[in-house]
């Protein structure tokens, strides 16, 4: 790929001291030794612009520029491969082919609502004022309804589709495409996530400019079982691919007070909050993040969450160290101050 390389001193340090820690002492795989770490890439847009997009790699620190044609609107996606990108227009979705940055095809859909893809790579679903499953084979139409929805899942098994409509909206894919609606009276859905059994529900509810709430749903006692406030809120949330935490953010926005500088992880097993743990932090480089982080997303293989920092997620991006329960990497980016949004990683090895 044709990146214009931005790969500054303060977001190579870090980086490089990571890679080093991991393989200084291999001389080569030996028997039943773990797999070496892979390096997936990361992406996200510049929302301060209309055509930048960064990559950013986990492993070394290695952070890439590069403009393409789309003028990304919402949330983009990555295919399960992380070879395409499915960047939302202002009237349509661009799939990108992210080596080639060529525009494969444009699809006649408003995502208002952001773009997401299932775990096996097979269908893609279309999110805003309607919502639209989609085969990636060829982009036909498995499923549509009149709803507006936003902020999409798919289960593990990719046979089951959540996302907000107001309250929750399920959609089973494999027995008929039943719809299941939910509705909580603490907030409106802006996020969910299920548990590997879809047993329990995830949620972020949103209650206003000051007020959110992190929430445990049990399906089968159709009951909360824990209740968070998150004052002022409007955070995100993120789970581990083996099912054992799940992360989320308590940032505040730019109509609202600053929100705290920390990570909240949850123990699914234990139901409880497991830790908090400080952003605001220096690393070699003398880089520090000025507000809580935000947006996050996981790489498919569990090690790394990466989050946007700073208000709405302007001039900070962080690297977290799930193994380690620790931030390891951190980078104030000014070009000048990049917008932080819209990060995605591939959801599948």
């Amino acid at each position: 790929m044709r990146y214009a390389s931005i790969k500054a001193a303060i977001m190579i340090a870090a980086g490089t001291l990571g890679l080093c820690l991991y393989f200084a002492a291999c001389d080569g795989k030996k028997p039943n030794e773990p797999d070496e770490p892979k390096d997936y890439v990361v992406y996200f847009q510049d929302g301060a612009t209309f055509n930048t997009y960064y990559a950013f790699h986990p492993l070394t620190g290695m952070l890439d520029s590069f403009t393409l044609p789309p003028e990304h609107r919402w949330d983009m996606a990555v295919s399960t491969d992380g070879k395409t990108l499915f960047i939302p227009e202002p009237t349509t979705v661009a799939v990108v082919d992210i080596e080639s940055e060529t525009v494969l095809d444009r699809l006649p859909y408003k995502a208002n609502g952001g773009v997401a893809v299932s775990p096996d790579g097979e269908l893609v679903a279309v999110l805003g004022e309607d919502l639209h499953i989609l085969k990636t084979s060829d982009f036909s139409v498995v499923f549509h309804d009149t709803v507006k929805v936003g902020q999409g899942r798919f289960s593990t098994d990719s046979k089951t589709f959540y996302c907000g409509a107001g309250g929750a909206y399920k959609l089973t894919l494999d027995t008929g495409f039943a719809v299941t609606r939910k509705v909580f009276s603490d907030g409106g859905v802006s996020s969910i996530i299920p548990s590997r059994d879809e047993t329990k529900w995830f949620l972020y509810l949103y209650a206003g400019w000051y007020q959110s709430w992190f929430e445990v749903y049990d399906v089968t006692s159709d009951s909360i079982i824990y209740r968070e406030s998150l004052v002022p809120g409007t955070g995100d949330i993120e789970i581990t691919p083996d099912g054992r935490y799940l992360f989320y953010t308590n940032p505040g926005n730019m109509l609202s007070w600053r929100g705290p500088d920390s990570l909240f992880v949850f123990d699914i097993d234990k139901n409880r909050r497991y830790r908090s743990i400080p952003a605001f932090v220096f690393n070699d480089s003398g880089d520090t993040l000025d507000r809580s982080p935000d947006e996050m997303t996981m790489t498919p293989d569990g090690r790394w969450l990466v989050m946007a920092g700073g208000a709405d997620g302007v001039g900070g991006l962080v690297a977290f160290d799930v193994e380690k329960m620790e931030i390891y990497w951190t980078a104030t980016l000014m070009n000048p101050y990049v917008h932080v949004s819209s990060l995605t990683c591939q959801n599948s090895p």
